[in-house]
């Protein structure tokens, strides 16, 4: 995609407008590029469909295992949620500058945290249990070393780095 920004000579845009502003300009000088955009955006299409299905899974069956609801009731609290919070995000010149505190130092402190907390405070013999419960052989020491001292160490750059340059994305 970055390529095609610059040969058709658009502003480097991250995000939405390298999708639907970019590839439709490449699309349009290849051969068959209608039809290959149409596969294109129907395949991002039920990409976008399945992640959130799998997003709707895990609230769900949190809303049915503790607070006893039935599945549609489940499904149906779990859409209302996201549809409320989806309207209120509609807003984005209005929200933006949240979103951007959330994702800039909220996530990757969240992230770095919970890797502390995890690999560091409750030890390989504690989150192994979890991590190899269901798995035909339990994981090898190298990932709990790659998480130790690869993983917090990075995720304490990316918090740092995201301090500095507010935001690295």
């Amino acid at each position: 995609i970055i390529p095609a920004v610059f040969a058709f000579n658009l502003p480097p845009a991250s995000g939405p407008p390298l999708m639907f502003i970019t590839l439709p300009k490449v699309f349009e000088q290849m051969p068959l590029g209608r039809g290959i955009a149409l596969l294109f955006f129907v395949s991002v299409f039920f990409a976008g469909i399945t992640s959130l299905m799998n997003m709707f899974e895990v609230c769900a069956e949190a809303i049915q295992t503790h607070l006893h609801q039935s599945r549609r009731t489940a499904v149906c609290i779990t859409g209302a949620l996201v549809l409320a919070v989806g309207i209120f995000l509609e807003a984005e010149p209005v929200v933006g500058g949240w979103m951007d505190i959330i994702t800039i130092y909220i996530v990757p402190f969240g992230a770095l945290l919970c890797a502390v907390i995890i690999y560091w405070v409750l030890g390989p013999e504690k989150i192994g249990e979890e991590l190899n419960t269901g798995r035909p052989r339990p994981l090898k020491k190298w990932f709990y070393i790659t998480a130790r001292y690869i993983y917090i160490p990075l995720a304490a750059v990316v918090l740092i780095l995201g301090i500095v340059y507010q935001g690295i994305g």
